[in-house]
């Protein structure tokens, strides 16, 4: 059996790779349809929480964006129906009250001006419902911290009807998967075979 491809799936999937350039670039303003409520209802997140991310998180959630011991920070919404988890190290970190304007850029609401925070890229998953990630970072967090009443917060976060993962990407975070770009290298390898 020839393993060689025939040129033209060579130029398909160099086609490929080209047209999913920028999905993930510094440019794109993609955001997940779970995500739109942020745009429709501007919402302001309060940072409740800024640690390192556990091995426990790590093993149990297998995230593949974050490593053991990359900062994260816990934002919650004012109303507590939102929790908001940034991970990898960037300026919004820094901020205390954050308000969204896309999934590259949030307006920093600290003291009495209003600043806007970007990053080179970042992605976003938004989920309408629940989800135990919070919790086990909350609970980390506030270990790390050495909080008092843990539980008040705890609480809170289990109050929370939605979950935005927020991650930032490139030169400050995570480097995204490339899959077109590995399969460009599978092709040029089995047409060298």
């Amino acid at each position: 059996m020839d393993s060689k491809l025939p040129p033209f799936w060579i130029l398909f999937l160099l086609l490929l790779m080209l047209m999913s350039c920028g999905v993930n670039g510094n440019h794109s303003d993609h955001l997940p349809v779970h995500c739109n409520f942020m745009l429709v209802e501007p919402r302001v997140f309060q940072r409740w929480c800024v640690g390192t991310y556990p091995w426990l998180a790590y093993i149990k959630y297998q995230d593949k964006l974050i490593n053991v011991g990359e900062p994260y920070g816990l934002y919650m919404t004012l109303a507590q129906d939102s929790i908001l988890v940034l991970h990898k190290k960037s300026p919004l970190l820094k901020c205390r009250n954050l308000m969204f304007k896309n999934k590259n850029s949030f307006v920093c609401l600290d003291r009495d001006h209003n600043v806007t925070i970007t990053v080179n890229d970042a992605t976003m998953h938004c989920l309408p419902f629940h989800i135990k990630l919070p919790d086990d970072l909350m609970n980390e967090c506030l270990k790390q911290n050495d909080f008092q009443h843990k539980n008040e917060y705890l609480v809170e976060v289990l109050r929370a009807r939605r979950c935005i993962l927020h991650y930032t990407l490139g030169e400050e975070g995570a480097q995204p998967l490339q899959m077109p770009i590995i399969l460009l290298i599978l092709a040029i390898l089995l047409q060298l075979q």
